[in-house]
């Protein structure tokens, strides 16, 4: 079993990523394994935008075909576009997610 430490010193409001490889060699066999994490605790920090700040939208939001938001019960077929939409932001962009 390998245990990973996060390195020193991480300013954990900025959502840091590390990562690396482990290297194993036995004989004529060799594998190498990545590895990637996330130096901060996401329970610390807003995941979700829950304004209507940049998007005059609330966040998050059920919508219909037509892009409205939904504040009744509603119903659906699922047929064609007749399906309601979840709309929601980041409150952050990972840049690591973002290629």
């Amino acid at each position: 079993m390998v245990t990973f430490t996060r390195p020193s010193g991480l300013d954990t409001s900025r959502y840091p990523v590390y990562s690396g490889f482990i290297e194993v060699t036995s004989g004529s066999e060799s594998y190498h394994v990545s590895y990637i994490g996330l130096g901060a605790n996401l329970r610390d920090h807003q995941i979700f935008d829950d304004t209507a700040e940049v998007v005059l939208l609330p966040s998050p939001s059920l919508l219909n075909e037509n892009d409205t938001v939904l504040v009744t019960p509603t119903n659906f077929t699922f047929n064609g576009t007749d399906h309601p939409k979840l709309f929601w932001r980041f409150v952050v962009l990972f840049p690591t997610f973002c290629h």
